[in-house]
């Protein structure tokens, strides 16, 4: 199976209020949703980014070390305010550097 990572060096900010974007990896945490990855109909994506309902805003919250396209996304509590994603998809590889919620 081909892998959906592809290495890249810095990271981009999208603004997902104008933006479409597809094949997204989704958690909800402390009611805030968290969009991990993705494609905006040009670009692979690598940020991790949160919406919070409260204020109808998203806001970039990490970058991860590769661009990630599809696949599933939990979040395992690691302690009171810390959050980590991982990768469901056993075919694919785990996040490097999971940037905490």
């Amino acid at each position: 199976m081909k892998s959906n990572w592809i290495t890249v060096d810095n990271c981009e900010t999208i603004d997902r209020n104008t933006r479409p974007f597809y094949n997204v990896g989704l958690a909800v945490v402390n009611d805030q949703l968290y969009a991990v990855g993705g494609f905006d109909g040009t670009t692979y994506l690598k940020t991790v980014e949160v919406y919070d309902r409260e204020t109808n805003q998203w806001r970039q919250s990490g970058c991860m070390t590769y661009r990630r396209l599809g696949g599933g996304v939990g979040v395992v509590r690691l302690d009171h305010d810390q959050y980590v994603p991982f990768n469901s998809d056993p075919d694919l590889a785990p996040f490097d550097d999971p940037p905490l919620m």
